[in-house]
């Protein structure tokens, strides 16, 4: 399941001290355990669909970000939030050319 990935990353990129991929997945793995407690699905947990819809909402929120950022003259931020979506990326199927 994807849930169980996010989960092994988080503890792997806690030993090495990765901080931004730490953040980055928390937020994620958040984002899915609110999923579940709306669905009332905490018990089975999502599907792995359910899982990708979370992520690519997460994805798409990003992207907004980016267009605001930039609009805002904030680079930084904007750098940032693509650096999550590339983290995001892989646990995602990959997309149809």
């Amino acid at each position: 399941m994807i849930k169980e990935k996010l989960e092994k990353d988080l503890k792997n990129a806690l030993k090495a001290g990765d901080s931004a991929r730490v953040s980055m997945l928390r937020m994620v793995i958040a984002a899915i355990r609110n999923k579940e407690i709306e669905k009332q699905k905490k018990d089975t947990g999502l599907s792995d669909d359910e899982a990708i819809a979370v992520l690519q909402t997460e994805v798409r929120k990003r992207r907004d970000s980016i267009t605001q950022f930039e609009k805002g003259a904030r680079p930084e931020l904007a750098a940032k939030e693509k650096a999550e979506i590339e983290m995001i990326r892989p646990y995602l199927p990959a997309e149809a050319t």
